[in-house]
This record gives C-alpha cells, structure tokens and sequence, in this order.
C-alpha cells in the first residue's frame, strides 16, 4: 500500500531491494549484495575472519594440608588499594577483616569484631573478624585493598593460602 502511495514497483528480489536501497544511501553506492559475506561488508579491508581458541588442559591444584585455608578477593565497591581512600567504598568497608563462617565462629569461640590472628608461610597478620554464612567451614576470607592489612607477606597469587588461626 505503501509503495502505491509512491507509484514505485516493488523489488521483486533481493538484489534489487539491497540495490535500491544502496542507490539513495550514501557509502552504499559501490556495493551490491552478492559482496555481502557472513560479516558483512567491511570497507578498506578485508573480511574477518573469526578467530578459534584451544582449550589446554591444566594440572589441577593439590589441596593444602591444612585445616583453614584463606581465599582473597575484591570488596564490594573498593576496585583496588586507592579506592580505600574514597568516601563512598569505605562508608560500606572502612578497614580490613578475616571474614569467616558462622560455623568456624562458634568452634573458635569468635565474635564479630574479635581480633584474629592468622599464621602461614611467609608471616602473620591480624584483622577484625566478619561473620558470614556464605563460606563454608575451614574457608577465610580477606579483601586485598587494604594495605595495613599486610597480605603481600603471605600471598603470592596462589589460588588459597594454607593458615593457622591464633585467638
């Protein structure tokens, strides 16, 4: 009805259609369907091709002959040790802490807040206690953001750091 209204002839495939449009569309007018491929058209160069990645199989991790074992990560919000320095990110986390499960708390006789000690290769450090029910029995935690915390003396990018608890 549409094209009535203009008194134009529908295309009636679509090489015509791509080349009707191509006519009154500015940087179409060098290009024809049949140029199209899978990606398109790419001007100025040549077509892409998709790249293939293998997958290489990796040797798991042994597990660690110890009763606790600490992961580290990223607190909610801080990105990095300079966000400690930020209003917004230490309104929620102002300072470092050994988070650990409810189950772990009572064992150990903890509170929140407690202070704890944790002993590994490479030296000791000490943080307020965080209570959680996420992580499960003999699983810490500690953010890396902050620097007081002194976790460069026993982490070294390995996936859990075997530690002892001292109350």
């Amino acid at each position: 009805m549409l094209l009535k209204a203009f008194a134009v002839t529908a295309p009636s495939t679509p090489a015509e259609t791509f080349a009707q449009l191509a006519a009154v569309t500015p940087g179409y007018e060098m290009v024809s369907l049949d140029m199209l491929g899978p990606q398109g058209y790419v001007w100025g160069g040549d077509i892409l091709q998709p790249e293939t990645t293998k997958l290489v199989p990796v040797a798991g991790v042994a597990a660690l002959d110890s009763k606790y074992q600490l992961l580290v990560g990223s607190a909610l919000y801080h990105s990095g040790t300079l966000s400690t320095h930020a209003t917004g990110p230490n309104a929620v986390v102002s300072e470092p802490y050994i988070e650990l499960g409810r189950e772990d708390a009572v064992e150990l006789g903890l509170e929140e807040g407690a202070l704890l000690t944790l002993k590994a290769a490479g030296g000791e450090l000490q943080a307020k206690v965080k209570i959680d029910r996420r992580l499960p029995k003999g699983v810490l935690f500690a953010p890396y953001h902050f620097a007081a915390l002194g976790l460069n003396r026993i982490y070294h990018g390995q996936p859990a750091i075997a530690v002892e608890l001292v109350k």
